[in-house]
């Protein structure tokens, strides 16, 4: 059983290739959209933890009656991996590969810290053509097929669900140990 945990900026469905390939070798996969994330429900108001996330994993592991997971996890997901392990290794987690984790690297020496209500507006005013922008600095080789993860971005941007609470998914996770100790924002 392999449970995959994804980054920020994406959601489950860029773990595609990945996911076909642990099911032909055989592989159970779980790839869970985290809330807020991808075709997740987007409550207002919900102040996103790595540790809820965590939490919110480890309820739809029960749900399914799957106990023992090996855990691939992505950049922001990295965290989240990491949380889902220190709370429930060994009882739940048997592996965790990290991939290019988010917090191995201290960016506050290079990043000011930024207001949310800042970051918030950068993130509502952003358009098609400059996601894609922010996309290709991903990407050394922008591929057609990255286009996908730019029209899902669209599709939600133009539907019904966006507003202010989905765009705060983008910058409200919490990279505190304790909720009340923040390491940096």
């Amino acid at each position: 059983m392999v449970l995959l945990f994804h980054g920020k900026n994406f959601s489950s469905d860029y773990w595609a290739p990945a996911i076909a390939g642990l099911t032909q070798a055989g592989y159970r996969v779980i790839a869970p959209d985290q809330i807020g994330f991808g075709k997740s429900s987007k409550p207002d108001d919900v102040a996103y933890h790595f540790d809820d996330l965590a939490a919110n994993t480890k309820a739809l592991l029960a749900s399914l009656k799957i106990q023992k997971v090996s855990a691939i996890a992505n950049s922001m997901g990295g965290m989240v991996g990491v949380r889902f392990a220190r709370l429930y290794h060994p009882q739940t987690v048997q592996k965790l590969v990290l991939e290019n984790p988010l917090g191995l690297e201290d960016y506050s020496k290079d990043i000011p810290p930024q207001k949310n209500d800042d970051l918030l507006k950068l993130e509502m005013a952003q358009t098609e053509t400059s996601y894609r922008r922010f996309l290709q600095s991903y990407f050394p080789n922008w591929q057609p097929s990255y286009e996908k993860f730019v029209e899902v971005y669209v599709r939600v941007q133009k539907g019904p669900d966006y507003h202010p609470a989905y765009a705060k998914t983008s910058l409200s996770v919490d990279l505190s140990d304790d909720r009340g100790k923040t390491s940096s924002q």
